[in-house]
């Protein structure tokens, strides 16, 4: 049996097997492939898969974290919105969905506090053109003490498909000493309850499988 952690972005794969499969704890087996938005074979090449069904529909549930009209500024010579772009998607989202789980822009200044990346996962799934109606849902996934992980849906409005997914685990920061820290109690007890709505919404989140918080 073949090793993969990655999450296969492919559109065209024969329907066969188990139409559904749930992740182990949220996280792909080190043996399986998450195919998202897709129906697939149970054996391909030798890898098993697990299938993870999600429309845009599925995300009705989470909160919209930016939206925007593609100008023509964001295109590269390939008449698509550049890579650059979708990190800036992601930052704008990020910032936005803070504020679900009391960490404002308030927060940030009067508790010297502050966020930090530490890892990303970007999956590309289908372009975007100019005048394009996007939006960006956000889901929180997890925390520890000091770090959180979410993940955010770029959604072509006008086509309704997801056009990208950005899965981030990043730090809470104490700016004095510019050093992770404990998130404190009231933070950590809001997102607590975030991921808790979340997890209630009926699927698994499409994870690259080797992040955690």
């Amino acid at each position: 049996m073949s090793i993969a952690r990655t999450i296969v972005g492919s559109s065209s794969v024969s329907s066969a097997g188990k139409s559904k499969a749930q992740c182990s704890q949220n996280r792909c087996d080190a043996n399986v492939v998450c195919q998202f938005e897709l129906t697939v074979t149970s054996l391909l090449f030798g890898v098993r898969v697990l299938v993870i069904r999600l429309t845009v529909a599925d995300l009705n549930g989470l909160p919209v974290t930016h939206e925007e009209v593609i100008p023509e500024s964001y295109l590269d010579e390939f008449g698509h919105v550049n890579v650059m772009w979708y990190s800036y998607f992601f930052s704008c989202a990020t910032g936005n969905f803070f504020a679900h789980h009391g960490m404002s822009a308030e927060y940030f200044i009067q508790r010297d506090a502050g966020a930090f990346a530490l890892e990303a996962h970007v999956r590309y799934l289908a372009e975007l053109r100019v005048g394009t109606r996007v939006t960006v849902r956000s889901r929180a996934v997890g925390r520890s003490e000091k770090r959180f992980h979410n993940l955010h849906f770029v959604v072509n409005e006008d086509d309704g498909v997801i056009s990208a997914t950005g899965e981030f685990v990043g730090a809470h920061i104490d700016m004095k000493h510019r050093r992770m820290a404990p998130l404190p109690p009231d933070v950590a007890l809001a997102l607590d309850r975030l991921i808790d709505e979340h997890n209630r919404l009926g699927w698994d989140p499409p994870l690259c499988g080797t992040m955690k918080p």
